[in-house]
């Protein structure tokens, strides 16, 4: 039941005014690379770990898992998006897998929505990336992630451009600047705001 769950996931787009007037957070970025080594940094272990988190769990196919450890020095259940799965897999065009909501959203964690990442070859050597995370609710603590993702996913597309050129992410020794999504300080005061 839990596999045909997730492949009947990517039809509610379909589905006029159930999905598609729920709130989404979109990302988009030029990335001075080509399409290849684009798409290898999204679909492969040491790809994902260069630029969006330290450490991850990914089985690269249709149903494989694809958890994403931004805090992997936690126990279970709280390093990251656990127990996700890839749902659509178009070599070198298009990924979606499902995410679950920050561990500082817990009204909202553990209430799947997914994320598509689009690649369109602008040349040789850019590839325009674009991210839309999908099935965010529209009220309570879904206020908060969707503004949270707006900026999160900017973010990390500012990252893997970054690594395209700098090489990968020294997460014990990150770069200084404008690196990750809000503080959870500046959340919690959302949060308590809601």
């Amino acid at each position: 039941m839990r596999r045909l769950h997730l492949l009947l996931l990517p039809l509610l787009v379909l589905l006029p005014g159930v999905v598609n007037a729920l709130p989404e957070a979109h990302a988009s970025m030029l990335i001075n690379a080509p399409i290849d080594k684009v798409w290898h940094s999204w679909t492969t272990a040491e790809g994902l770990k260069s630029f969006l988190a330290p450490d991850n769990n990914i089985d690269v196919r249709v149903g494989g898992r694809f958890d994403i450890y931004f805090a992997p020095e936690r126990e279970p259940g709280q390093r990251g998006t656990e127990n996700m799965r890839l749902l659509i897999l178009e070599p070198n065009n298009r990924l979606v897998f499902t995410f679950d909501q920050p561990t500082f959203f817990p009204e909202v964690r553990g209430q799947h929505t997914w994320v598509t990442v689009t690649l369109r070859v602008r040349n040789e050597n850019q590839t325009d990336v674009y991210i839309t995370h999908a099935g965010l609710g529209d009220h309570g603590q879904w206020i908060g992630v969707h503004t949270y993702f707006t900026n999160a996913w900017q973010i990390i597309l500012g990252r893997l451009e970054w690594t395209m050129h700098n090489g990968p992410v020294d997460w014990k020794n990150p770069p200084s600047g404008l690196w990750y999504a809000p503080d959870i300080e500046e959340l919690l005061k959302l949060k308590k705001s809601i």
